[in-house]
């Protein structure tokens, strides 16, 4: 068994599912998200782009034909 493929398909998830857990607090405006965006004045639409991009980053890890332009979007 060739095990680089699977090894490939685990780290897109991870890195899918770390983008994916840190949308709840960008959307529900943690008091520590609302620092973060106000410190560098991009409060609160910054944190919505944001987090709209590392949704749609996430997504497309997980997805078996765009996973490279998530990992496009990530890096970006």
């Amino acid at each position: 068994m060739n095990l680089h493929p699977v090894l490939v398909t685990a780290a897109r998830f991870a890195a899918a599912i770390i983008l994916l857990q840190t949308l709840y607090f960008k959307f529900s405006g943690s008091a520590e998200s609302v620092y973060i965006f106000s410190t560098i004045g991009m409060e609160p639409w910054g944190r919505w782009g944001v987090g709209f991009m590392e949704l749609v980053a996430g997504g497309l890890l997980i997805s078996r034909t765009w996973n490279w332009l998530g990992a496009l979007l990530v890096w970006v």
